[in-house]
């Protein structure tokens, strides 16, 4: 074996040793990190599926009735415009965590908010996003995709709240 060889062959070792750091770091799987770094999945036509929201929204409003249902909503409609900011960057970042830090719980807590609403596969990104240590770095793609889906949860939240409006106290009295 020449020298040429034998530094090519180091080389390649080396490679494949750095690249089995990274996919171990965190706890990352090699199949979660090729999923992270593979192309674009075509558009989806419907990522939000509205229908399914709208059955959730309704399943939520007779569990909890109308007055809590709708308090859920408008808090969810808060959380993910606050978490939308932390997403996108424009929210300041505190002196004791980092930007990525925040980033991390946003996604953490756009897990929960997604799966109460029950869009399961908004949460499944979120939370595979969250696995890692900066998302904005490492998979940048997938999170503007996250982000535009958040901003399609959000729309469709408000469009629900704005299509049933709350139920006049009189309306709602059983006197």
């Amino acid at each position: 074996m020449n020298a040429t060889a034998a530094i090519a062959l180091c080389l390649l070792m080396l490679a494949i040793a750095v690249a089995g750091l990274t996919f171990r770091r965190r706890g990352l799987t090699a199949r979660v990190a090729e999923q992270l770094h593979a192309p674009a999945p075509a558009p989806r036509p419907d990522p939000i599926d509205q229908a399914r929201l709208a059955e959730r929204v309704a399943e939520l409003r007779a569990e909890f009735g109308d007055e809590v249902a709708r308090l859920m909503q408008t808090a969810a409609i808060e959380d993910l415009d606050r978490h939308l900011a932390v997403l996108r960057g424009t929210a300041p970042s505190g002196p004791d965590e980092t930007a990525a830090q925040q980033r991390s719980r946003s996604l953490h807590s756009v897990v929960g908010i997604a799966a109460t609403l029950g869009c399961t596969e908004l949460s499944d990104r979120a939370r595979v996003l969250d696995t890692l240590e900066d998302a904005a770095s490492e998979s940048p793609a997938a999170l503007h995709d996250l982000i535009a889906d958040m901003q399609e949860l959000r729309a469709g939240l408000a469009a629900l709240q704005d299509r049933d409006p709350p139920a006049s106290p009189a309306a709602s009295w059983k006197g």
